[in-house]
């Protein structure tokens, strides 16, 4: 918003609205519409600012910015936020379930549960691993299970983390846009 000044009419005293684009024009007094001359730049800058100008600007900082970058630093702070939290909360989850094992005791724990089956089922199974890539039909012990879905739950920590630093550019781009504009 450009600042605006009042110009008081040599006629009638009356205060005549004014920008820095009027500079040097012929101006009507809406009081008594009599013609005045508007000062040079310097010399408005010399007058009292009108209710609405530098001083309401100044007043509320954020006009400054366009919708665009009000937009740009919402959504930024609100992705950075929420993607944030919830990558933190479901990494801290996947950690939690991640168990730890040693590979010794994994290789004797399924020659134990190979071992408890027939020679046809052994037969059947790794006819089925070969064709489509199946693991042996025994059940699967637990350590696997919840370490798959650590590492799937890991994954979709680190992709929500990745839409946090998104959140974080929008935001610095918000901030940087502002810089350029004269005040």
């Amino acid at each position: 918003m450009p600042d605006r000044y009042l110009l008081p009419c040599p006629s009638c005293e009356n205060a005549i609205n004014l920008t820095l684009k009027q500079a040097g024009q012929e101006l009507t007094c809406e009081g008594c519409n009599e013609p005045v001359q508007a000062p040079s730049m310097g010399g408005i800058r010399m007058l009292d600012l009108a209710e609405g100008g530098a001083i309401a600007a100044k007043a509320n900082p954020g006009s400054s910015f366009s919708p665009l970058q009000r937009w740009l630093f919402a959504g930024g702070l609100t992705l950075a936020v929420l993607a944030g939290s919830a990558s933190l909360g479901l990494y801290r989850y996947a950690s939690s379930i991640h168990r730890e094992v040693e590979i010794e005791s994994v290789i004797e724990f399924e020659k134990e549960m190979v071992d408890k089956l027939r020679a046809a089922e052994v037969f059947a199974a790794s006819v089925a691993a070969s064709q489509n890539e199946l693991a042996l039909e025994y059940r699967e012990p637990t350590y696997r299970g919840s370490n798959k879905q650590s590492e799937i739950l890991s994954t979709v920590s680190y992709g929500l983390a990745g839409l946090a630093g998104v959140g974080v550019l929008s935001l610095l781009a918000s901030l940087v846009m502002g810089f350029g504009k004269k005040p």
